[in-house]
């Protein structure tokens, strides 16, 4: 639990550098399976809806049966499939690449105690390879 806390507030703090003040998201995983730091502008006005510019940040997959040439990936500049940002949860859908050889990660986490915390999990689908676990956002 300690660690959860420290991660997320690397994440605040990460976010608040990065944001300067406009509302986004930041999530972050770090396991076995893969690493993922997210970074989404929203748009202003507290509709809670990505920004134009995209995400930015990266995910490296650390799986064998994904080819060398498709474990890393840039976010920069792509935006989510699908988004949902209201009540206290957050979702994502987020798809690399194209066709058979396109790689899907659900993003499923839901508000801690009130705050600009999420925490949750995610599922990563490849071909040959599914993958799950947990993650920590900011939305702020």
């Amino acid at each position: 639990m300690r660690a959860c806390a420290l991660a997320i507030a690397g994440l605040i703090a990460a976010s608040t550098a990065m944001a300067q003040n406009a509302p986004a998201i930041t999530c972050e995983v770090a396991d076995f399976t893969m690493t993922m730091r997210l970074y989404l502008p929203l748009v202003a006005g507290g509709s809670g809806s990505p920004g134009e510019a995209g995400m930015q940040g990266t995910l490296e997959i650390h799986h064998q049966k994904v080819p060398k040439e498709r474990r890393f990936w840039s976010l920069d500049g792509k935006r989510p499939a699908q988004f949902w940002n209201q009540e206290g949860q957050l979702k994502m859908l987020l798809l690399l690449g194209l066709g058979e050889d396109a790689i899907s990660i659900l993003i499923d986490t839901a508000q801690r105690q009130g705050d600009g915390e999420y925490t949750g999990a995610f599922r990563l689908v490849a071909p040959g390879v599914k993958l799950a676990g947990k993650l920590a956002c900011v939305v702020g």
